[in-house]
């Protein structure tokens, strides 16, 4: 998979060269070289960038993506004059971000690949397959995996009939297995999962190639503790729900191993990096056994990806090691080759050799064993940091996450609490007209039963002629029987 830290040369039919880098600041800067020497770098776009990949078609038309710091995935294409540029896709969750990158030139459209991590648990993550034909981008969700799953794409290939090739790993337990899916172009579809292999360490940086039957070719490096482990795999699309291949170690020791390639002829060669040390072992075309390993070169080296397109159309990307920019003069594979290129070995060795002692380490006293050895731990320090970094960072953003789905739950519980607040004044309300409803509706009752009570005697006291009995008729007078009280008589005054 495309690299940040991994320049690009891209050779046209023709034999023009552009080369594709990152500056200090990360911007996307190419050059570009017909004959000569190269142009003075030129950016592609002002935005700093985080991931790239790039592809030319059988046309020569040069195509890049790139993932920038705006979490913005753009897509770029050179017109002979200038670069046209479009946004394909914009990351809008502070959580998730564009981990893979991959852009290959099929038969008959563009492909692109890129994978969407998640910083949170139990969270989605996406790997995207988008293609470009005469209609326009097409995109579609390839697979869909959980964030605890720790799922890595690690090797996107096609063949010359268009088919694609795809490997990605897997973390269970502290095993990493290994699977693969394969599209097939005449069908316009993809094959369910099948493991490749599970192994008890981690497996890393992926290589290969697909040759002329369709058949993919792979190597990995392995860790399993202090051991390193390089291992090679031949995959049939044809058979692959069948009995695979068995995995072949082409070499291990306890010296890590660094930018595997391979390169697919009669013979089968693996060139790989190890203390800069340029080294390569050979095997036949079934990939069985492998020789023991050659050192080439021991010096500086560069591993960077080479695009190129063949008078057939066919693009082909594959890891190259050798002097790299601006150069580029020779590779391991030049150096293992019969003398083509008129360069001398045992020069460009010497040439190696001196680049080990310019002014930087002659200013020095120490050791260039002690110095890189120091470099080496200042390196694994930074690293430490780094990932103590992404981890705080993962845990702010999950802290970050927690709060504000406290937030959102006490205002849930807030919301509740003025709704039955709310319904319980609205029963209060009814219950207290209800009472002064019924205290209105007794009294109304008294009132009517007293004025019929009235009503009644004063009937029967017209209806027999006799004053009533026991009854205040309003003159003071009341009747006891033939007893007659008054209540509060006039006062007469005495007479003088």
């Amino acid at each position: 998979m495309t690299l940040p830290d991994i320049s690009c040369l891209v050779e046209e039919s023709l034999g023009i060269q552009w080369y594709f880098t990152l500056s200090e600041q990360q911007i996307m800067e190419y050059s570009r070289r017909d004959k000569g020497s190269w142009s003075e770098p030129k950016q592609v776009a002002t935005r700093p960038v985080k991931l790239f990949s790039a592809t030319i078609d059988r046309n020569d038309k040069l195509c890049l993506v790139a993932y920038n710091t705006s979490k913005q995935l753009m897509y770029y294409e050179w017109d002979g004059q200038q670069w046209y540029q479009r946004q394909l896709y914009q990351i809008s969750s502070r959580f998730e971000n564009i981990t893979r990158l991959e852009l290959l030139n099929g038969s008959n459209c563009l492909h692109l690949f890129y994978y969407i991590e998640n910083a949170l648990k139990r969270a989605h993550e996406s790997l995207i397959h988008s293609y470009l034909d005469d209609t326009g981008w097409h995109s579609n969700v390839l697979m869909n995996f959980l964030t605890d799953q720790s799922v890595t794409p690690q090797l996107i290939q096609n063949d010359a009939k268009g088919n694609l090739f795809c490997v990605y790993t897997r973390i269970i337990r502290n095993q990493t297995r290994c699977s693969f899916i394969y599209f097939e172009n005449a069908k316009a579809a993809w094959s369910k999962p099948s493991t490749l292999f599970q192994k008890p360490g981690i497996c890393r940086d992926f290589a290969g190639l697909a040759d002329s039957s369709g058949h993919l070719h792979m190597v990995w490096v392995e860790e399993a503790g202090s051991v390193y482990q390089l291992n090679y795999k031949k995959i049939e699309p044809a058979a692959v729900t069948g009995a695979l291949p068995g995995t072949v170690c082409i070499f291990d020791g306890t010296v890590p191993i660094y930018s595997p390639s391979l390169y697919i002829g009669k013979e089968l060669h693996c060139f790989w990096v190890q203390e800069k040390k340029g080294m390569v072992s050979r095997s036949d075309s079934i990939g069985r056994t492998w020789e023991k390993p050659l050192l080439l070169f021991e010096g500086s080296l560069t591993a960077y990806r080479r695009v190129s397109v063949s008078l057939d159309g066919m693009t082909r990307i594959r890891t190259e090691i050798g002097d790299g920019y601006p150069e580029f003069g020779w590779t391991l594979q030049i150096l293992l080759s019969e003398d083509k290129s008129g360069l001398d070995k045992k020069e460009i060795q010497k040439q190696g050799a001196d680049l080990q002692m310019e002014k930087p380490l002659q200013a020095s006293s120490l050791p260039i064993k002690e110095l890189n050895a120091r470099m080496d731990a200042i390196h694994k320090e930074i690293d430490t940091l780094n990932r103590q970094l992404d981890e705080l960072h993962t845990a702010l953003y999950q802290l970050q996450d927690y709060i504000r789905q406290k937030d959102r739950s006490a205002f849930h519980v807030e919301a509740q609490i003025r709704k039955l607040s709310f319904e319980l004044e609205q029963i209060r309300s009814m219950r207290a007209g209800a009472v002064r409803a019924g205290t209105e509706q007794h009294s109304l009752k008294e009132n009517n039963d007293k004025a019929k009570q009235d009503a009644s005697i004063e009937q029967e006291s017209e209806e027999t002629g006799k004053p009533l009995k026991n009854v205040d008729t309003g003159s003071g007078e009341i009747l006891l029987g033939n007893v007659s009280i008054l209540i509060n008589p006039d006062e007469h005054p005495e007479e003088d």
